[in-house]
């Protein structure tokens, strides 16, 4: 039996599985017919060949789609952003500094972006005092998990500190 932790690891895996998966058809029927698909589930039907994979949406044997393997990305030599920092979170994270190119700039997500499964950030050059100014702020929302843990409690373990209502019932 797995613990709750990696069955909400496995969750999360088969979420972001399924989010590529739907962006991938969304962007490949988009580029192929013009009109993009969208749907809610994605089964892979049979095995991959190393040409194609079949895909199944939403359930329905009527509605499949074929795409070819190449179209599916794999990690190349393209430069990729790394996200250092997290200054604003929507779902995720929205703003904040990242590394590009080996020089550290701003990424905002691009909200006007085609709707999709992907966000779509932009990336701003920053001056030498803004990332100073950036980092330290940034100091301020420190994450502290790497210290040593001296609890764990659930929710009805901890106490809100509500004040106490003064209660005069001799009236």
């Amino acid at each position: 039996m797995h613990s709750k932790k990696d069955f909400y690891r496995l969750i999360a895996a088969k979420h972001e599985i399924d989010m590529y998966l739907r962006s991938m058809v969304w962007y490949y029927t988009k580029k192929t017919t013009g009109t993009a698909k969208r749907c809610n589930s994605i089964d892979v039907v049979g095995y991959p060949t190393d040409d194609f994979i079949i895909l199944r949406l939403d359930g329905d044997k009527l509605n499949e789609i074929t795409i070819p393997m190449n179209y599916i990305h794999e990690r190349d030599n393209t430069v990729h952003a790394t996200m250092l920092s997290v200054a604003d979170v929507y779902d995720g994270p929205i703003a904040g500094i990242a590394e590009y190119n080996g020089e550290k700039v701003w990424y905002l997500w691009h909200k006007n972006a085609p709707l999709s499964e992907l966000r779509i950030f932009k990336l701003y050059k920053l001056s030498d005092e803004e990332i100073a100014y950036e980092e330290s702020d940034h100091q301020e929302f420190r994450d502290y998990t790497k210290n040593e843990v001296v609890a764990t409690l659930d929710e009805t373990f901890i106490n809100r500190a509500y004040q106490d209502k003064k209660v005069d019932n001799d009236e």
